[in-house]
């Protein structure tokens, strides 16, 4: 074990000594600042894995000193020998680096926003926070009478938590905030997943227990275990996502990493569980009435139904919810994001629309092909069934939505053509569906003139290249519809569809992130100015965008004013 951590301390005095030695040296050259990145590497990777060993370690030497750890006291001396060492070696080697990065924090420009201390800071926060969460469940479900009690989940709570809590505070007071964006996001979703779940599965055991009782069937396995699963599940996803979202991510900078969470994680992910949730439901309808069941009584068939409305409520909340949040805004301006949304929830109903489309073609050529050469188990019946579930959720979504971008694309023509969001969605579904069609074409190509080479063409082999057919069938037509689309699209752009803004002068707090957005997307020559007669606020960078789409002066001055964003041409004199 000792020979196994050498390697460890030998790295650590490598690292202290370049250290000392980048420290006396006072001009800093480029491949000084190379080798600083090299050391912020090592030292930080180090610096993590240290940390996790000799938590793992306590955790080992506590959950064998508590009741109910006796035995492993005797009966595994290996695993006492692997936390003794962990601790007794890992414990200097980590006081070491922490001291070493405490100085380097206070006498090293730009240490503290540097990439190795913010992943460090992240990846320790986060793994402490996964697993003291765990730890705490584990904990609460043995408080809940739902689990027997182990004393290792309660070292872990016990080690892990103070581990969370203080690196917490290092990156509140020692780190970038800014840059730490991404590990409270990460954060925040941890806390809602738990607390979606626990909500679900608590409505879920309820659902299913009054189920039981009205039709006499077997849905949950033990009624007070699964409540208090719940239970704790919904206490530390609460407290999680309170402390995450509540108190930080909810009230941060909205800026391209936050629309991605709420849009990604919030407003996608709680609509696709509740289709699926809704399509459970409705495909066991379905197939009760048209198709061909294999439960046989009704309490079986729909036994999903308990489930399917636990999840489909708490995701419809946690839809509705993010949406509420992307929607809550000063501007009233129709801005990217709002595109972005729209595209986004069409798009999802267009896959699960063009899935039921698919499907029907494929049941069709079941239901033509000869009795001879039908599959076991398969039915062509349910196969239709799917796909009228699939037409029945994602259409009235895609059209709902589809038709509303139509309408505010013919309302302003000029801005929504413009748009970076429609032509990704077209490019996107174009290309996509182009490309899958493209290769199920090649597929039935060459099944076909294997099957005419061989002399077996027939009905059986139109069978077996079904959804090769399907595929092609659909998916050209897809790519077709939207290649169209964004042919009239270009038609229809005016004369000057290129914004001829040329320089801009930005006044803001966020105006290096923005003024890089602004020369990636319009190819604009930026300058940033702070002001000096009030603070300076914040501009919003998908109104800022917007706005210089559509002007038509080569010089503008941007800057956040009381009402939003005001775009002020000007002249050099």
């Amino acid at each position: 074990m000792i020979f196994g951590i050498l390697p460890l301390l030998v790295l650590g005095g490598i690292i202290a000594l370049v250290v000392r030695i980048a420290g006396r040296r006072g001009e800093r050259s480029a491949s000084e600042q190379a080798g600083s990145s090299v050391r912020r590497f090592f030292q930080y990777a180090l610096m993590y894995g240290v940390l996790v060993v000799v938590a793992i370690g306590v955790t080992g030497l506590l959950s064998e000193i508590m009741p109910g750890g006796e035995a492993e006291l005797t009966t595994d001396r290996a695993a006492l020998a692997r936390s003794l060492a962990f601790v007794i070696i890992g414990a200097p080697v980590f006081v070491g680096l922490a001291l070493w990065t405490r100085r380097l924090l206070d006498t090293e420009e730009g240490e503290r926003a540097s990439f190795g201390w913010t992943l460090y800071l992240g990846a320790a926060t986060l793994t402490a926070l996964w697993t003291a969460g765990w730890g705490i469940f584990e904990v609460l479900a043995w408080l809940f009478r739902a689990e027997d009690f182990d004393p290792g989940t309660l070292a872990i709570a016990i080690v892990w938590t103070p581990v969370w809590a203080v690196h917490w505070w290092i990156a509140d007071h020692h780190g970038d905030r800014t840059r730490l964006r991404l590990a409270t996001l990460a954060g925040s979703g941890t806390g809602l997943i738990a607390l979606a779940t626990a909500v679900g599965g608590a409505l879920t055991t309820a659902l299913g227990s009054i189920y039981e009782a009205a039709f006499e069937t077997s849905v949950v396995s033990n009624l007070s275990d699964d409540l208090g699963m719940a239970g704790a599940g919904f206490l530390v996803g609460a407290a999680i996502w309170w402390w995450y979202w509540l108190r930080h991510a909810a009230t941060d900078e909205r800026e391209s990493v936050w629309h991605a969470y709420v849009l990604l994680v919030g407003v996608l992910g709680g609509l696709v569980t509740a289709i699926v949730a809704v399509a459970a439901v409705l495909y066991a309808l379905l197939e009760w009435a048209f198709g061909n069941p294999t439960a046989i009584n009704a309490a079986q068939q729909f036994d999903i139904v308990p489930a399917s409305i636990g999840s489909g409520a708490v995701a419809a909340w946690v839809w509705w919810y993010h949406r509420a949040v992307l929607r809550s805004r000063p501007e009233t301006t129709r801005v990217e994001v709002d595109r972005v949304y729209d595209y986004l929830i069409a798009g999802v109903g267009l896959v699960a629309a063009t899935g039921g489309i698919t499907t029907v073609v494929v049941a069709l050529i079941e239901a033509l092909s000869p009795a001879g050469i039908v599959e076991v188990g398969s039915s062509a019946a349910n196969t239709l069934v799917t796909a009228v579930t699939l037409l029945l959720v994602g259409g009235p979504i895609w059209w709902i939505f589809w038709s509303r971008i139509q309408q505010l694309r013919d309302g302003n023509t000029a801005v929504e053509l413009q748009s970076p969001t429609r032509r990704v969605y077209l490019f996107a579904l174009f290309g996509v569906g182009g490309l899958v069609a493209l290769i199920a074409l090649l597929v039935l190509t060459v099944n076909g003139i294997e099957a005419v080479i061989e002399g077996r063409f027939g009905a059986e082999t139109i069978r077996d290249v079904r959804v090769s057919i399907a595929l092609v069938l659909t998916l050209g037509a897809l790519a077709g519809y939207h290649w169209t689309v964004y042919g009239h699209d270009r038609d229809e752009a005016p004369a000057e569809s290129r914004p001829i803004v040329r320089d801009v002068v930005l006044v803001g707090t966020n105006g290096a992130a923005l003024a890089s957005a602004i020369e990636d997307q319009l190819g604009a020559r930026v300058r940033v100015w702070r002001r000096l007669d009030s603070p300076t606020r914040d501009v919003d960078p998908d109104a800022a965008l917007a706005a210089l789409r559509v002007e038509r002066h080569e010089h503008v001055l941007v800057v956040a004013g009381p009402s939003g964003v005001q775009v002020v041409p000007f002249e050099e004199s």
